[in-house]
C-alpha cells in the first residue's frame, strides 16, 4: 500500500462533500488544499455555478478524488469514480466501511483512508500534531 503522502502528488483533486448550503469538514479540506496550491474541482449533485454535478462533467479527467460524505453516498460516488478512470481515492473517516474499501481495491484504485488534513502541506496545528501522534502510535501509513 502506498504511503498517504503519495496521494497528494496529484495537483488536481475532485472533492465530494462540500455543501453549497453549509460549512462541512470537506469545506475545510478544500480550503487547505487550495492554500497549498492544489486545483480543486467541487462535485455536488445540486451543483451551483462553478461546481460540477458529477465527474462526467469535469473539463478533464482527474487521477485523484477525495470523498467526505456519508457511507451511503460514498458507495454511490465510488461507482462513479471507478467509471471515471480515476486512480486514487481518499475516503475521509465516516465515508467508508470494509465493503466500500474492498470495492475500491477490487477496482484497482489506490485507496487511502483517514484524515487528509494530516497530510496537506502547511495545514498547521492541530493537524500536524495529529499526524505526529498517529504515526507515533499507529505507524506511518
Amino acid at each position: 500500500m502506498p504511503s498517504n503522502d503519495e496521494y497528494l502528488k496529484s495537483s488536481k483533486i475532485a472533492v465530494f462533500g462540500v455543501s453549497p448550503k453549509r460549512r462541512t469538514f470537506a469545506s475545510g479540506v478544500k480550503d487547505k488544499l487550495e492554500n497549498a496550491g492544489f486545483e480543486i474541482f467541487l462535485i455536488h449533485p445540486d451543483a451551483p455555478e462553478g461546481w460540477y454535478a458529477d465527474l462526467d462533467y469535469l473539463p478533464e479527467k482527474l487521477d485523484s478524488v477525495y470523498i467526505a460524505t456519508s457511507r451511503k453516498n460514498a458507495s454511490i460516488i465510488v461507482d462513479n469514480v471507478i467509471k471515471s478512470g480515476a486512480r486514487k481515492i481518499w475516503l475521509q473517516y465516516g465515508a467508508f466501511n470494509n465493503d466500500i474499501i474492498e470495492k475500491c481495491k477490487s477496482a484497482g484504485l489506490e485507496t487511502y483512508t483517514g484524515c487528509l488534513m494530516m497530510y496537506i502541506p502547511n495545514s498547521g496545528f492541530p493537524h500536524s500534531f495529529h499526524r505526529f501522534l498517529f504515526e507515533l502510535f499507529k505507524g506511518k501509513q
